[in-house]
């Protein structure tokens, strides 16, 4: 329940609420859910610092083979153990920045995101109770990046591209946080979540 998350006021409570009702059912994906070898999923983490909504990313680390050093969600690749994607999220949430799947309230989904790499992305979108205690595999994660909502829908730190696509113009945007820039499949996700977040925090 949401009710389980501590430290959060009771509207903003009702936002998780709200956003709960907006995103598919949780219970129904775990039994509908497919998974296989082409399976990736990301936990989009929310907490409450200082009285105001924040996500949670990962700088990862240099010594990576792939996408060194860039800004992304805690997660990865589907593993057979895993029996959905909400297992691959939490697993991998654990394994990169420690914090255990028993501490995080599962909200929903958002629709999941095509990569370059073949790879299907799942994004799970879960909150956690500030302050928690990570534990960062610097192997994978150089560091975590706590960034405030209201920064990420300020229009300063939105960068907007335009482009066709099977003679239809599409568009895409970056994010940039104290001199990060957050982009690709990442931006992809926070630009869909965003557009369910805002509307409810206007409301609140």
């Amino acid at each position: 329940m949401i009710g389980s998350v501590k430290g959060i006021s009771t509207i903003q409570a009702e936002t998780l609420v709200a956003l709960q009702g907006l995103l598919p059912d949780v219970s129904k994906s775990v039994v509908l859910d497919q998974v296989d070898h082409s399976s990736a999923a990301v936990m989009v983490l929310l907490f409450i610092k200082n009285n105001e909504w924040h996500v949670l990313l990962n700088k990862r680390s240099e010594s990576l083979q792939r996408h060194k050093g860039e800004i992304c969600f805690p997660g990865g690749v589907w593993d057979p153990q895993d029996t959905n994607h909400y297992a691959t999220a939490t697993r991998e949430t654990q394994e990169e920045i420690g914090i255990h799947p028993s501490t995080i309230q599962l909200i929903g989904d958002l629709d999941p995101v095509a990569v370059s790499t073949g790879f299907l992305v799942r994004p799970v979108v879960g909150c956690i109770t500030y302050p928690y205690s990570p534990q960062i595999n610097s192997a994978e994660v150089a560091k975590i990046i706590e960034v405030p909502i209201s920064l990420l829908m300020d229009p300063s730190g939105v960068r907007e591209q335009a482009y066709l696509r099977n003679g239809t113009l599409e568009y895409s945007y970056s994010y940039v946080y104290e001199g990060q820039l957050v982009y690709g499949a990442t931006a992809r996700i926070l630009t869909q979540f965003l557009e369910f977040l805002a509307p409810l925090l206007e409301r609140s």
